[in-house]
């Protein structure tokens, strides 16, 4: 996003009482422990980092959608 970042986002969410309890998954390219915990502190359920092939792709999507509630899919 080149204007706001995840976090961000994040932030905005959980300040908008009819927002938060929007489930939040963080699809990322980093994969620093510090952005992890920051995005869960942030309010994010779920934290995956983009993966490279449609193996790993497929993989993703399914650990994501353990991360939905079964009345939201």
């Amino acid at each position: 996003m080149p204007k706001y970042s995840g976090f961000d986002v994040l932030t905005w969410l959980h300040s908008r009482r009819e927002l938060t309890k929007v489930p939040v998954v963080i699809l990322t390219g980093s994969i620093y422990e510090g952005d992890r915990e920051r995005a869960t502190e942030l309010g994010a359920i779920g934290y995956e980092v983009k993966p490279v092939d449609s193996t790993d792709l497929l993989k993703m999507a399914n650990s994501i959608s353990r991360h939905i509630p079964s009345s939201q899919v």
